[in-house]
């Protein structure tokens, strides 16, 4: 899936998700970032975990709950 929505305006929103083997969602910054606002784009990640909403996703599988990887892809 190309940039899906998992809530709100300020909440996480990956280039693409993706299930190869298992769940991985992808981010590709092709600018350069400082460490704090790369730092911002974790937190969301674990913010979206904390509130266990991933455990309700479609692709998940009903006797094992995972939370996808996360491939951040960047020149730097």
């Amino acid at each position: 899936m190309i940039e899906p929505k998992y809530g709100d305006k300020g909440t996480i929103e990956p280039d693409i998700f993706s299930i190869w083997f298992n769940p991985i969602f992808i981010e590709v910054q092709r600018n350069v970032y400082t460490k704090e606002v790369m730092q911002k784009k974790i937190d969301l990640y674990e913010d979206y975990y904390d509130t266990g909403d991933w455990k309700d996703e479609p692709w998940q599988k009903p006797d094992k709950k995972v939370f996808p990887s996360i491939l951040i892809i960047t020149p730097t």
